[in-house]
């Protein structure tokens, strides 16, 4: 299985970690005391080798040479960084007289006084060794500081690009309406109804703005995945994102448009005409 990562953990460790269990069991202590030939996967792993559809739980996996008995599924995490897409990951059970590693990873679930305690007791058990306390919740901050950063400067100039998107576009439309000032001075003084007058310019403001908006989503949409990467905590597929914009260009247009019409609607369309 190409792409894999490999972990060696002892049980405990998932649990620890607040990892999910989405199918069959954690490793136990008998998994690492009798030397079971067991395998944990996540989904990753399950989705790109097995199949969703099958039930992974007892098909065995060749690890080493040796056939590896899938007991669980867990939940997809970040094994390597949280700036590097989810990966298939295959857990294997800590035996000593398998691995000698130079260094372990140690997990545990502490109260904020008790990581001091935590470290004297393994010093205690392993005489001379060196011990690094680090909370999960600080290496986090530090490894997501510039996927935030990048994530906070993407949203900064997107806000400015869609304030300056509506004030674009409720120029144009006061523009547009100021034009037809003439037009629709002849078209009252000539009798003809005000709401059929509205419905006109409405109409005629509505299309070109709709198939701006049109072409705006789908060149959006075909360039998003290229900035998937840089946000954070969210998608750019998410729909509250899109009904935002579309709704802050729908106001930026409508809004002036019934404002400028309703006050040329007001005037003497006599003024008007002397005026243009």
């Amino acid at each position: 299985y190409g792409d894999v990562v490999q972990v060696i953990q002892t049980e405990g460790v998932h649990a620890a970690l607040g990892v999910p269990l989405l199918q069959g069991r954690f490793f136990t202590r008998d998994d690492r005391m009798r030397g079971l030939p067991v395998v944990i996967v996540n989904r990753q792993f399950v989705s790109r080798f097995l199949g969703e559809r099958q039930n992974p739980i007892g098909r065995t996996i060749s690890y080493g040479g040796q056939p590896h008995t899938i007991v669980g599924v867990v939940g997809d995490t970040q094994e390597l960084s949280v700036r590097q897409e989810l990966k298939p990951v295959a857990y294997f059970p800590f035996r000593t007289e398998q691995w000698q590693p130079a260094r372990v990873f140690l997990v545990a679930r502490l109260s904020s006084g008790g990581v001091q305690e935590w470290v004297s007791r393994v010093q205690s058990l392993v005489p001379g060794i060196a011990v690094e306390a680090h909370p999960l919740t600080i290496r986090w901050t530090r490894e997501a500081a510039p996927i935030r950063f990048a994530a906070l400067s993407l949203s900064g100039i997107g806000l400015v690009s869609l304030i300056l998107l509506a004030v674009g576009v409720s120029a144009v439309v006061v523009k547009t309406v100021a034009d037809q000032q003439r037009r629709l001075a002849v078209q009252m003084a000539l009798g003809a109804p005000i709401p059929l007058i509205q419905r006109q310019v409405t109409s005629s403001l509505f299309w070109p703005v709709a198939v701006g908006m049109a072409a705006g989503l789908l060149l959006a949409r075909a360039v998003s995945p290229l900035f998937d990467s840089l946000v954070f905590e969210t998608s750019v597929f998410d729909m509250s994102i899109w009904v935002v914009a579309l709704v802050v260009v729908t106001a930026s247009a409508a809004v002036p448009a019934w404002t400028v019409s309703r006050r040329v609607f007001l005037l003497d369309p006599a003024t008007i005409l002397r005026e243009s």
